[in-house]
């Protein structure tokens, strides 16, 4: 019996789970997202971030896109996969996908929509389904590389430029283009021609990467990290400076896929079969995450940094998030320069450690889309942070229920994420905090209304407010023209009853004709008076009665008066037609007042 009850215990004691969401690695916070989540293939290429803080992925589905909350399928023509996604200056994603170049805009709803350029690809390379694998922005046009043809776009036309062999890699430094071409070797774009910087087609590299000082790191085919002068016009192998403490005794043996920068000059590199190294400045080791210690997958295809300084992971499997606050060395990159990136549009949002943006606003009584989460002031345009007028919803009066959802760009412990909202023109203060991640609103009021959300992260930090301003019409039966009309519909009963008490037989009817003018009066007075008395009553439905009964005893005094008074007004009017009558017969036929 013990021996059956130690081997139980010494597999229970040995037993880890080959693969969990989420996961502390020493110092280091890791969360995994499956297919299972963000349903579309597991396969993964390219990850860029927007500046609202919306994460982008491209997938062989298309684009998913991910607020922290929701996942959203951006899908591309002949649904083609997505191998490459970059943010320009202004904010615009460029994508590259399967013979598909493209942007990001904000639609009519402000959903993010693709916009294709095949149509300004010359009609000879407009079938290629070569897979775009760079995207670089550079003083002669933004240029899609794939592995033999060049795309280059610059004044709304596609210029291609096809290679003799095969494009390997590319990097920009000071706007000037550098590619490896598998032939000619090292070339630079200049004047819409590719020159060579290093006439050797011996040369390989399947990674570049922009480093400190105007510096590229090159990734060699033997393993070999090194770094050169992007300035240098004596491009060559002699002018490489090798990273002092890189164990090549590990590097040799790696497929690295890609990189990027990381805070205090690190340096993380993406392999196939080994995870993701993260490097100092000088080559050493400081961290080796893999599937056995947290990823998703050992295969990295594609990694890149957010905003907060944290790591995405693009792998054959899914998707990993990796925090480094806590590590030795690294920092969080909320305080970056930004000196270089186009604000226009930003408010009062930098000194926030993180941001709220609202992703949907939905009319429950159409069950139509109403705004997407993209602010812009053209449709079509460049994505802005703060609504435009042309963004300002207004709504007739019987559109008047939405359902608003909003989440937050801190994207660790999303689950202890906690939300403070409050309608502007509904209530008067912000509710309590909540995990709850969207709102209803039914039977909204005419008026301006402003949404405000908040968030508040597991450490307590509050982000940046994001609103949403929107206006409710004035229904028909509150314009003026109506209460005109009600006012005049009541004037004219009056006018009907006065001109018939001149007459014996109709009096009755003028009576009734007055009593309607007063039940109407005080009846809408009632009506008026309805919301008031439920204030005082607290709901109870028997002191409403009492209160109700109380206004009748109330009002009914002064509907006796006016009743009396419209009659005397009547009868004052009656008696002087009859004293002209009178005189008009004392006078007699012909006769004249002098």
């Amino acid at each position: 019996m013990l021996k059956n009850l130690l081997i139980v215990l010494i597999i229970l004691i040995s037993y880890t789970p080959c693969e969990s969401a989420e996961s502390t690695t020493s110092d280091i916070y890791i969360r995994n997202f499956t297919p299972d989540e963000y349903h579309a293939s597991s396969q993964n290429w390219a990850v860029v971030q927007d500046r609202r803080g919306i994460m982008y992925f491209g997938n062989s589905d298309g684009i998913l896109e991910f607020d922290g909350n929701t996942w959203h399928l951006i899908t591309l023509p002949d649904s083609s996969g997505v191998h490459c996604l970059e943010l320009d200056e202004k904010g615009r994603i460029y994508v590259g996908g399967e013979g598909e170049i493209g942007f990001l805009a904000p639609g009519v709803e402000g959903s993010m929509d693709y916009i294709s350029f095949r149509d300004k690809i010359p009609e000879a390379f407009q079938h290629s389904s070569d897979e775009i694998f760079s995207i670089q922005f550079t003083s002669e046009g933004i240029v899609f590389l794939a592995d033999k043809l060049m795309y280059i776009l610059q004044n709304d036309r596609i210029n291609v430029i096809e290679s003799e062999d095969y494009y390997f890699s590319a990097v920009c430094i000071d706007n000037s283009l550098n590619v490896i071409d598998g032939a000619k070797g090292l070339l630079h774009l200049k004047n819409g021609i590719l020159e060579p910087k290093l006439e050797s087609g011996d040369f390989r590299s399947y990674l570049m990467l922009p480093y400190i000082n105007d510096k590229i790191i090159i990734v060699l085919p033997d393993g070999r990290i090194v770094t050169h002068d992007g300035k240098d016009d004596q491009f060559g192998l002699e002018s490489f400076s090798a990273l002092p403490e890189l164990d090549l005794g590990i590097f040799m043996g790696l497929e690295i896929k890609s990189a990027a920068l990381l805070s205090n000059n690190c340096i993380a590199f993406g392999t196939i079969k080994n995870g993701c190294f993260i490097l100092d400045s000088s080559g050493e080791i400081k961290y080796h995450l893999k599937q056995s210690n947290g990823l998703v997958s050992d295969n990295v295809l594609a990694l890149s940094t957010d905003d907060k300084g944290n790591i995405w992971l693009c792998s054959g499997d899914g998707i990993s998030f990796i925090n480094l606050d806590c590590a030795s060395g690294f920092s969080n990159q909320s305080d970056r320069d930004v000196s270089n990136q186009d604000t226009s549009g930003i408010s009062g949002r930098s000194k926030a450690i993180f941001t709220t943006v609202i992703r949907q606003i939905v009319s429950t009584k159409y069950d139509s889309l109403i705004f997407g989460g993209a602010y812009y002031k053209t449709v079509g345009g460049v994505q802005v942070l703060e609504q435009a007028d042309l963004l300002l919803g207004v709504f007739p009066f019987d559109d008047n229920a939405f359902r608003i959802s909003y989440s937050s760009t801190y994207y660790k412990d999303i689950e202890k994420i906690e939300y403070q909202t409050y309608l502007e023109g509904l209530e008067d203060d912000w509710l309590k905090w909540s995990n709850r991640t969207r709102r209803e609103f039914t039977n909204l009021y005419w008026g301006d209304y402003t949404f405000h959300v908040r968030a508040r992260n597991a450490n307590g930090d509050i982000s940046a407010e994001a609103t949403y301003s929107f206006t409710i019409k004035t229904p028909w039966f509150e314009a003026w023209w109506f209460y005109a009309s009600q006012i005049a519909f009541i004037l004219t009963l009056l006018f009907i009853s006065g001109y018939l008490s001149r007459y014996g037989k109709a009096q009755k009817l003028s009576d009734s004709l007055t009593n309607i003018v007063v039940i109407i009066i005080f009846k809408y007075t009632i009506v008026l008076m309805g919301p008031f008395l439920g204030v005082f009553s607290a709901g109870i439905g028997f002191f409403k009665v009492i209160m109700n009964v109380a206004l009748a005893f109330v009002l009914l005094p002064s509907q006796k008066f006016i009743r009396k008074q419209l009659k005397r007004i009547v009868q004052k009017e009656l008696q002087n037609t009859l004293r002209k009558k009178l005189k008009n017969r004392e006078l007699g036929p012909g006769r004249h007042k002098k």
